[in-house]
């Protein structure tokens, strides 16, 4: 868990997490800075319960929750936890107990999150099909990193240099791409687990309101510029032994389009790369375009 000025929901969600049925939980927490009496908080839960707490300067929840990461060890399974959130007890062992359905290794389990308000009511929000294939994650980002469990072996993988990563999307994008990349085998779930608590002060969250869409749309075409293309980049370049052949060939397309004019049109007119969510795969070809995908 990375946490930041979180003491308004901290307590509640510390709760569930402690309250998971028929898994041995301990809790790894980031602190990135907090000001208020999010620390109080989790000294004083500390006193009970299995918690690690490091005090960190502030990162940003990205590469806080990937330093978590770096640092974790000793655990058969990892998960994410946002200090907002309020975990429903089946939250892990559903997890698991998915990843275990088959006998190999390297898993990712991802599923929908139950959209809720400040004070946990229900916010209808339509949810698209998912299709999991490199070139659909590559092209959107649907991962919603608090729903994420994977395995040790993943987890070994998965840790590297802040500088081989690229976070300006989000962790939770990275690690989708990357585990899709390595063959990782992903489980994704329909139903929710987690009540995904949408305020104002959000580090990320979902797009519940036509205003929302279209921050959400700008920052995809400018502050996220170029994101995608390098996210393909560093993964051809720091995981490429684990990679396929036509995975490869997928990067090398998102990578290099913009490196002459007919691999370029053929990117832009390419049916590759779309995630069957309509408004998404527009911005999806405005941003190919205009050479910012």
């Amino acid at each position: 868990m990375s946490t930041y000025n979180g003491e308004k929901y901290l307590g509640e969600q510390l709760e569930s997490i402690f309250k998971q049925i028929d898994v041995e939980v301990s809790l790894l927490v980031r602190d990135d800075g907090s000001t208020d009496k999010t620390l109080d908080i989790l000294n004083e839960w500390a006193e009970n319960h299995e918690i690690i707490i490091v005090k960190g300067k502030n990162l940003g929840y990205a590469h806080s929750f990937m330093a978590l990461l770096n640092s974790a060890s000793g655990a058969d399974y990892y998960a994410f936890a946002d200090q907002d959130d309020v975990w429903l007890p089946k939250k892990l062992i559903t997890a698991i107990d998915c990843m275990n359905s088959g006998n190999e290794k390297n898993h990712l389990y991802m599923s929908q999150a139950i959209i809720v308000d400040d004070r946990l009511y229900p916010i209808k929000v339509k949810f698209h099909k998912r299709y999991i294939t490199l070139d659909r994650l590559i092209a959107h980002n649907f991962a919603i990193g608090c729903t994420m469990v994977f395995d040790d072996y993943l987890h070994g993988i998965l840790k590297a240099s802040p500088e081989k990563m690229e976070l300006r999307a989000g962790h939770d994008y990275w690690i989708s791409c990357v585990a899709c990349a390595v063959g990782g085998n992903i489980y994704w779930d329909e139903n929710g687990y987690v009540l995904y608590r949408q305020h104002g002060n959000n580090a990320s969250g979902k797009i519940v309101s036509i205003r929302q869409a279209f921050r959400a749309i700008k920052k995809i075409l400018y502050k996220w510029k170029h994101v995608r293309e390098n996210i393909a980049k560093k993964i051809l370049i720091n995981y490429s032994e684990y990679i396929s052949n036509d995975d490869k060939r997928i990067l090398k397309i998102a990578a290099y389009y913009r490196d002459n004019f007919q691999t370029y049109l053929r990117f832009l007119l390419s049916k590759k790369f779309l995630s069957n969510y309509f408004i998404a795969d527009v911005v999806t070809k405005i941003s190919i375009l205009i050479c910012a995908f």
